[in-house]
């Protein structure tokens, strides 16, 4: 087969694939975004600006974290924490 025909071809064949392929990938974007209410969004938002501070080392640091882990696992999410050592002025 000609090196010509195969380089027109090629691309042809993805670019197939990738619009046959679209409206599924769209159809979990559109579900997903079906499931986000902003009430929820703004009702975290309030509360995590609400804590004093998030510096780590600070009471606020570990409020936010505890929460986000609390609504992690809520969620069904597995959580894990890893502790590191970092410089704090």
């Amino acid at each position: 087969m000609n090196k010509k025909l195969l380089i027109v071809i090629i691309p042809l064949l993805l670019t197939v694939q990738l619009v046959a392929s679209k409206p599924e990938g769209e159809s979990i974007y559109k579900e997903l975004y079906d499931k986000i209410n902003l009430d929820n969004i703004k009702y975290h938002v309030k509360y995590l600006s609400s804590l004093d501070t998030l510096f780590v080392g600070y009471e606020g640091y570990y409020k936010a974290a505890d929460y986000i882990e609390s609504k992690f696992r809520e969620y069904g999410l597995k959580v894990w924490r890893h502790e590191f050592k970092v410089v704090v002025p």
